[in-house]
């Protein structure tokens, strides 16, 4: 399971935090979100007045629970406040990654042709076994898992 901090970007936090962060009068705001994160009220104390309160909750969230602190529990957090706003917005974050391919890394191949080593004397006379040098080498990469799509923001 991916951490939160790999699935939720800056800016999908921000747009929750424009909801969260308004005083809600059914008291689905981030005051509850506190709540169903397990913190105490020392915690509401200490966020009420930090500029965005939603933002330093996610930080603290994630830094108590590490990567139990996935896109899945919030959402299922924001389920239980019943915050259709906010619930979109994880749910809009969800659906996005769904479509997102899966990171993938060139593949790098080194050849050496022909493969001898040649022995090298350096200023000391110590001997040292380089590859010998061909016009065959290359370092290619292998491009036929790669993306030219950019990724979906």
């Amino acid at each position: 399971m991916a951490s939160l901090s790999h699935q939720l970007s800056f800016l999908s936090r921000h747009r929750l935090a424009q909801v969260l962060d308004q005083d809600n009068i059914r008291g689905c705001d981030w005051r509850a979100l506190v709540e169903q994160m397990g913190f105490t009220y020392e915690m509401v104390t200490f966020l009420r007045d930090k500029r965005s309160p939603t933002m330093s909750l996610l930080e603290e969230w994630e830094m108590k629970e590490g990567n139990a602190a996935s896109l899945d529990a919030l959402i299922t957090m924001i389920e239980n406040i019943d915050n259709r706003p906010a619930l979109d917005v994880v749910k809009d974050v969800r659906a996005n990654l769904s479509m997102r391919p899966a990171p993938v890394s060139p593949r790098l191949s080194t050849t050496y042709s022909p493969s001898t080593y040649t022995s090298h004397h350096n200023s000391v006379g110590e001997t040292n076994n380089f590859p010998e040098k061909s016009s065959d080498d290359k370092l290619s990469i292998d491009q036929s898992n790669l993306s030219t799509a950019p990724p979906p923001y």
